[in-house]
């Protein structure tokens, strides 16, 4: 899978939790590279926690949105 052009790219600053697409729970390491599929605003403390798809390696992943933007930097 080869992410499209304009996607962002985030580098995780601690091991993240993910769900893959069968529902089977990954750890993301700390250092490692994550594509967002998604185009979505930052979420604010008020509103209910959201997942996001995002790309690592070879794999379609879900995550919370606050996760990524909070324990990773934009690239």
């Amino acid at each position: 899978m080869v992410p499209e052009a304009g996607h962002q790219r985030f580098r995780l600053k601690i091991q993240l939790m993910a769900v893959s697409e069968d529902r089977t729970i990954i750890a993301i390491p700390a250092g490692s590279e994550v594509v967002l599929l998604d185009s979505i605003e930052v979420s604010t403390p008020t509103d209910p926690p959201k997942q996001v798809s995002v790309q690592w390696l070879d794999q379609k992943l879900k995550l919370f949105a606050i996760d990524l933007f909070e324990r990773a930097e934009r690239l």
